[in-house]
């Protein structure tokens, strides 16, 4: 069982005021809570605890200490459920995930290599169309609405915005709004954005592609584009610019089978999708 012991102890004394009821609710005596608690604050340099006369209520440290804590616990768990005796996909089959290209090229590489670093043993298969085999897990964007419907709600993971990219040293890093680039600077732009441009950056179009690779290519190369594609981890040949696409989000949804929604592996593989979605 992955855990550290410490961490349960200070939860269950946040959670029930006093050490000794923390000790009876975790099996154990008063002094080996005392023992973790103080050793939690001497790791940590601060006070967690405020103790007075049948009271022990959290410092402000205590307060913010609390939310790493439950955090961890939840990973800590999470892990354990994946990656003990019980928790592995069944026959070390890979997890099959039907998603679409701009899922694949833009969320999974990163959620997946997250989970690959920590099991190696762990298999992902990724396809973009799955033929007559059901899939383990469903993946796919679509344009972000004002308005959701309950099913909708029910599957969505997060929010995938789209990102402006130039050339390194292009000078265009301190445009705040695409309307300000200079008038020779044309656009490449990933095919779905196209019809959600407005009409004065849809004049400047100059190519338009459904390969999301092929823009970073594009610009990386030539001093006079700006890319406009979801959004990615830098690359090498170009930068971010600082300028916000709202009208151009995509929403990512999830859908599991019923047999894989069953297994440990699922809530972690979701809420690890939904914490890459949230850094980016």
């Amino acid at each position: 069982m992955l855990e550290d012991f410490r961490l349960k102890v200070f939860m269950a004394v946040a959670e029930e005021g006093s050490f000794t009821r923390a000790a009876k609710s975790l099996g154990v005596t008063q002094p080996a809570v005392s023992q973790n608690i103080a050793e939690l604050e001497k790791q940590t340099g601060a006070e967690l605890f405020s103790r007075s006369p049948g009271a022990v209520t959290l410092t402000a440290a205590g307060v913010a200490f609390r939310e790493y804590a439950s955090r961890i616990l939840y990973w800590y768990a999470a892990a354990s459920a994946m990656f003990g005796s019980e928790g592995r996909w069944s026959g070390n089959r890979p997890v099959r995930i039907l998603a679409d290209a701009c899922v694949t090229r833009c969320v999974l590489p990163r959620t997946l290599a997250g989970l690959l670093g920590v099991n190696p043993a762990t298999r992902f298969l990724v396809e973009t169309d799955t033929g007559e085999t059901v899939p383990d897990l469903r993946l796919w964007s679509c344009p972000s609405e004002a308005r959701m419907s309950l099913a909708e709600a029910s599957t969505f993971l997060g929010i995938l915005p789209a990102a402006a990219i130039a050339p390194k040293e292009s000078g265009s890093e301190t445009v705040s709004d695409l309307q300000e680039l200079r008038p020779a600077i044309r656009l490449a732009v990933w095919t779905p954005f196209v019809p959600l441009l407005p009409a004065d950056l849809s004049a400047r179009i100059a190519f338009e592609t459904s390969s999301i690779d092929a823009i970073p290519e594009m610009v990386g190369s030539a001093s006079d584009l700006v890319g406009v594609l979801p959004a990615l981890p830098l690359f090498p040949t170009c930068i971010r610019l600082p300028v916000s696409l709202p009208d151009l989000r995509r929403d990512i949804h999830i859908t599991p089978s019923e047999e894989f929604s069953c297994t440990p592996l699922y809530p972690l593989l979701r809420q690890t999708l939904k914490d890459s979605l949230s850094r980016i």
